[in-house]
């Protein structure tokens, strides 16, 4: 998905023999890196490999399935072969929990929040507590998979698969792909090229998924089967071979650092090394190529240069003329490597006298590459002080491309007492002039690099003086410590409704877990079929001045480009004041004036995705009368034709409610202030695909949808067909979130454009760097705010501005829906919200979970804490003095709510603990934070088919419902209302994909409300079946369903009924209520951050399917983590283009970025009598509650600048990525003191 072994949905397990030992190895890879001809001689094993539905399924993928981890389904494959792959791996010695979170890091889920899927994995770990393993299946169950060829389990070896091959002498070659197996066949190979061909040494090719325009090379040499270069001596010095992988060499330090007292310190390497990429990035990528990723690129933060040179490591490369040198890295840097390679890297024995501290900060916990790291070593001479014994190490990455050695600050050092404050304070200064880093527009600014650096060094001076450093400043010395993650899950549920409101597994699980599930892109190629790949914009506020695709046409196997001037249809998928609050018109290719980089100018169509590819990036333009771009709310504010009042659902002063001015005349205090939110990728991890095929009555369009009616209607108007003549079908989707509406009917349509005008069927399946480039996302918000209270802190009026972004024109704006939240659960005698539009040059923004309801309770959450704050109150006790207690049961509610989880949570002595901690630790800090939420769920006007229709022969029932499948179960959740109201099991039904025949005129699926409206539908046609069935059931009251279905077949009655939902059908809305409590721990130092624990609470009525329910629930939490933290998207400020693209520059949550201990409890006892079957939304209520974490992170942040001096109120924006904690922290280096 990601093309950058940075998402983890292509997981596979690579089986092939140890090059030196001819041991059979597994070990799990990204296939997206994996070269095919790199596997000759390999065995590779896919999720369909190891289970199906027909001949059994894995322990692994059973696990997953049973135990709720697998939702949109998208990235389960991946799991399932990471965690196969361990066990692989461990065969016969068993796996640990530790073991299990760390293979898990390089696999991304943005529907479960991670809990589920560790939990299923961790019961087949042998330190699980009894609890989880009670859980697990069989362990005699993990044995080998079946061979496909033999029937039996996998011995481990198989016949030659006589792949053809050509040699050239001794050397496997095909094409330009050449495989020596022996240092010899290598140098002489080398020799014979000179200097005049370009040639690539491929070990793990893990450096392509970062440096992706490195090349284009004449010749790859895949060196794995040369044994000289996978050698180790663990003898004194330690030598490791060039060609072995990260993970060889991690588990190597680790062992010989418990045996070889020599080598104390390689525990302590291996620690470091664990934090590079992830794991299927480490059991590919080898030491030498990582350190010629180093030589290629000064700027890469390597982290392996860093650990290496930390300890004086050298390096040996031998050339083709087999003359052998042994570098220092930084020799190694400034050497010619052309005709050499990495023969071994050598690490020399050190005293125990020695301290050793590495450092990797990093944007998120895990996997991802370093902001900025370091490594400090030096030589300790304790007696009466502390002295430093020669030269001390210092070496920085991450800083500046000519920085590697601190030389000064090293020189300085020699042989001082380092426990004298002074010479410490001098030697930062030193520092502080050496360092000048580098502006970097996707790396945190140079101060905080500057102070961090500084920090870091802090840190290990603190680590050498120990104890005679001040009690409150031990802590500084310490990194953040995460254990393993815990959750719990509570919730009632009442046997008498089953099988609704049973705790039951989705219904797809299975399938998704074995790869048997098909999305959009798994339909199967057609023989005539065509591809697509759009040509995107570069720079934004402009206007095209000449698109040449001559280039690009010349290339074999490319059909056609197609362009606005050039197609014959029309060119519009969006149509001013149409549905969703739609205000401007959008072209599907830009036909003159360009909004913002990234918008589609034009589609290269090709025989196969490469090739269209390739000629994608060889399509020149021309830009004319560029402007500025306008890139941020505030900037658009400064133009009225940017901005708008949002007033599509309701008058612009809806929103006013008494004196406002009164108000703040008879308040006592007033605050005044401003809050900004950053925009959000929805990060589904099946991108945008559509496959159109021109048919006889018109076009099939397969396409991964929100919205089957918006692409029907988008196409028909284009090619100029009856909307009957367009058939949209949709099994379902890998995530969506809300950027599956608009921006799927772009691509379908481009995608249906190409169809018509070639008359063959075409494809297009975007790459995550395209698919981020062409699409917005969460809309970025801007509040202006002031508020008064009285002199008891009662709130007396609220007057906002709410601002929210859409992007390049005005459609999809949320503001008003962010003004409708913006009260929460609070009174005041007066209110004012005036929500507004604005229009920025950058991609179209949609919307995305929870759209503007989560905004809206963020603000004016930001707003009390500002209140608190002036006013000197505690936070909640102030949220309790204002909350709306009207006197009605639903007010009332709240209170309620927060009470319990203020008792289950242990609130009260927890926040005692954390002002203690705080007191005791100058550099680390807690914060704990109690936010509740009151989230009305209207009515909506959508429409929804739902057709049951049961089958004669066995009484199988077949349903095809309104909505799309994409992870949040709602194919489950209607099968159990159809099996309750039926009265039949589950077994029996089968749902089928959504298409506009069986569903015509329906409505996008969104608002966390579709699986309740169709499974009130599905409920209302199984009544009407079983009106028409009571007759015969009356007459044979003892028939079997079988014999009943047969005997109503066999009397003319209709077995197929259908109910179509729209708000004549008069369901009530009502109000959820939820609180959460978090708590988290920041380094104030680094600005790193940890989740140490999540109480939620949540009122979901009865839950129709509690599983998926408490699945809902931690997903969109851990959504909401990553908007409120480490998920942030920069722009060129002068060609407006989107630069976090890819998994390299965005980060969404890992797994190890979720609380450490996560408990959800759905409150009990509360059936909701205007819910359908007594039930409640839980899709999006979560996310608006996570930005709790926000405020816990500001309560830890208050402790760091009341022990800075300054305990005022301060501007906290979301995200509050580490930077800006640190930032906020107000940390500088001349806090950094021994007493």
């Amino acid at each position: 998905m990601c093309r950058e072994g940075g998402c983890g949905a292509c997981v596979v397990t690579l089986s092939n023999n140890d090059p030196v030992t001819g041991n059979k190895q597994c070990r799990a890879v990204n296939s997206c890196l994996l070269p095919l001809l790199s596997c000759h001689g390999s065995e590779i094993t896919t999720v369909e490999g190891i289970g199906n539905k027909k001949d059994g399924y894995h322990p692994v993928q059973s696990q997953l399935a049973d135990m709720n981890g697998s939702q949109c389904g998208y990235c389960s494959p991946g799991m399932v072969m990471s965690m196969y792959s361990l066990l692989q791996k461990n065969s016969g010695a068993g796996v640990t929990m530790k073991e299990i979170e760390s293979s898990l890091g390089g696999n991304i889920c943005r529907c479960t929040g991670y809990r589920p899927i560790m939990d299923a994995f961790k019961t087949f770990a042998k330190d699980a507590p009894q609890e989880l393993k009670s859980r697990c299946v069989d362990v005699e169950d993990l044995g080998n998979a079946i061979c496909p060829k033999t029937g039996s389990a996998c011995q481990g070896h198989c016949e030659s698969n006589g792949l053809a091959k050509v040699v050239d002498g001794e050397i496997f070659k095909m094409g330009n792909w050449y495989r020596p197996e022996s240092l010899e066949q290598l140098m002489a190979l080398l020799s014979s090229f000179g200097r005049e061909v370009k040639y690539r040494l491929v070990a793990g090719n893990t450096g392509t998924g970062v440096y992706k325009d490195d090349g284009p090379y004449d010749v790859y040499v895949d060196i794995n089967k040369i044994g000289d270069l996978y050698q180790v001596s663990k003898e004194s010095p330690l030598i490791i071979g060039g060609g072995i992988n990260l993970t060889v060499m991690q588990e190597t330090l680790s062992s010989i650092g418990s045996t070889n007292p020599d080598y104390w310190y390689a525990v302590t390497l291996a620690e470091h090394i664990e934090k590079i990429g992830s794991v299927p990035v480490r059991n590919a990528g080898s030491i030498a190529g990582n350190l010629m990723m180093k030589h290629g690129h000064r700027e890469f933060p390597s982290d392996l240069f860093i650990v290496l040179e930390t300890v004086g490591a050298k390096i040996t490369i031998i050339s083709c003329k087999r003359e052998i040198q042994q570098l220092t890295l930084e020799q190694f840097l400034e050497t010619d490597m052309n005709g050499q390679i990495i023969l071994h890297v050598t690490l020399p024995p050190l005293s125990t006298d020695h301290i050793i501290k590495t450092f990797k900060i990093m944007p998120r916990s895990c996997n991802a590459h370093a902001y900025i790291n370091a490594g400090f070593c030096a030589k300790i001479s304790r007696q009466e002080n502390i002295r430093i014994v020669g030269k001390p190490t210092i070496i920085f990455g991450g800083i500046r491309t000519s920085l590697v050695h601190a030389i000064e600050t090293e020189n300085f050092l020699a042989d001082k007492f380092l426990d004298d404050e002074m010479t410490f304070q001098n030697a930062l200064k030193m520092l502080d002039q050496e360092l000048c880093p580098e502006e970097h527009l996707l790396n945190p600014d140079s101060d905080y690099l500057k102070t961090v650096a500084q920090g870091l060094f802090y840190k290990f001076v603190l680590t050498i003086i120990g104890d005679k450093a001040a009690p409150e400043f031990r802590s500084g010395a310490l990194n953040l410590e995460r254990k393993m993650m815990s959750g719990k899950q509570d919730y009632d549920t009442d046997s008498k409704e089953w099988p609704v409101n049973q705790p039951t597994i989705k219904v797809e699980a299975r399938a998704q877990c074995s790869g048997e599930a098909k999305y959009i892109d798994d339909i199967p190629v057609c023989s005539d079929e065509l591809f697509g790949v759009f040509v995107l914009s570069t720079v934004a506020n402009c206007y095209i001045d000449q698109i040449d695709a001559s280039d690009a046409l010349k290339i074999d196997g490319v059909v056609a480009f197609l362009e606005a001037k050039s197609i014959k249809t029309d060119n519009l998928f969006v149509f001013a004041q149409g549905a969703f609050d739609s205000q401007n018109n959008e072209e599907v290719f830009c036909s003159g004036k360009v909004l913002y980089a990234g918008q589609s100018l034009g589609l290269i169509v090709a025989s196969s995705q490469s090739i269209a590819a390739r000629a994608a990036k060889l399509v020149r333009i021309t830009y004319k009368d560029h402007q500025k771009p306008v890139l941020t709310i505030k900037e658009a504010m400064k133009n009225p034709e940017r901005t708008m009042i949002h007033a599509a659902f309701g008058p612009p002063n809806v929103f006013d409610a008494g004196d406002v001015q009164g108000g703040f005349s008879s308040s006592e205090t007033v605050i005044e202030g401003e809050f900004e939110i950053g925009t959000q990728y929805h990060f589904y991890m099946e991108t945008l695909v559509a496959v159109c095929v021109p048919v006889e009555d018109g076009m099939n369009i397969y396409c991964s949808t929100q919205d089957q009616d918006a692409v029907q209607n988008a196409v028909a108007r284009c090619l100029k067909l009856h909307k009957a003549q367009v058939n949209v079908e949709t099994r379902r989707l890998g995530g969506s979130y809300g950027g599956k509406i608009s921006r799927s009917t772009l691509v379908a349509t481009a995608c249906a454009i190409a169809a018509y005008e070639l008359s063959k069927p075409v494809r297009i399946s975007l790459d995550l760097d395209s698919n981020m480039a062409l699409v917005g996302g969460r809309l970025p918000y801007y509040c202006q705010y002031k508020a008064g209270t009285d002199k008891d802190g009662v709130i007396q009026a609220v007057d906002m501005k709410i601002v929210s972004d859409c992007g390049g024109n005005f459609n999809e704006g949320t503001a008003f829906f962010a003004a409708s939240f913006a009260k929460n659960c609070y009174a005041a005698k007066s209110w004012k919200f005036t929500p507004f539009l604005a229009k920025t040059d950058t991609p179209s923004n949609t919307y995305c979970r929870a759209p503007g309801t989560t905004q809206g309770i963020a603000i004016i959450e930001n707003l009390i804490e500002h209140l608190a704050k002036i006013r000197q109150e505690d936070p909640l006790e102030f949220r309790l003095k204002n909350l709306n207690t009207s006197g009605n049961e639903e007010a009332n509610s709240m209170r309620k709510i927060i009470d319990e989880v203020r008792r289950s949570s242990e609130f009260d002595k927890r926040l005692g603990e954390i002002k203690e901690f705080n007191s005791n630790n100058r550099w680390k800090k807690r914060g704990i934070n109690l936010l509740p939420m009151v989230y009305p769920v209207e009515s909506f006007p959508f429409r929804y088919n739902v057709l049951v229709a049961i089958h004669h022969e066995g009484g199988s029932v077949a349903v095809s419902h309104g909505g799309i499948e994409c992870g949040q179960g709602i194919n489950t959740k209607v099968t159990q209302v159809v099996a309750r109201e039926l009265g039949i099991d589950i077994s029996l039904i089968s749902v089928k994909p959504t298409n506009t025949l069986t569903n015509t005129n329906g409505s996008v699926t969104g608002g966390s409300v579709t699986s309740e409206m169709n499974c009130y539908a599905a409920m209302k046609a199984c009544q009407d079946l079983k009106n028409r069935m009571l007759p015969i059931k009356e007459k044979l009251p003892d028939a079997s369903w079988s014999e009943l279905v047969e005997q109503c077949f066999n009397s003319n009655i209709d077995l197929t009924a259908r109910h179509y939902y729209t708000s004549d059908d008069k369901v009530r809305g009502y109000i959820i209520h939820g609180a959460t409590v978090s708590e988290v721990e920041v380094d104030v130092l680094t600005g790193e951050k940890l989740l140490r624990r999540v109480d939620i609470l949540e009122d979901a009525g009865q839950s129709l399917s509690p599983l998926i329910d408490i699945g809902q629930i931690e997903g969109a939490f851990v959504m909401g983590v990553g908007l409120w933290t480490s998920e942030k998207i920069t722009y060129d400020p002068h060609t407006g283009q989107k630069l976090s693209r890819g998994t390299w520059n965005y980060k969404p949550p890992v797994n190890s970025d979720i609380p450490m201990d996560f408990r959800i409890t759905m409150l009990k006892n509360a059936a909701h009598p205007n819910g359908i079957l007594r039930s409640k939304a839980t899709g999006e209520p979560p996310l608006c509650m996570s930005v709790s974490v926000l405020f816990a992170l500001r309560s830890a942040v208050d402790a760091a600048r009341s022990d800075a001096g300054n305990p005022g109120w301060y501007r906290m924006d979301g995200p509050a990525t580490i930077d800006k904690l640190h930032k906020m922290m107000l940390t500088n280096s001349a806090q950094y003191l021994f007493q």
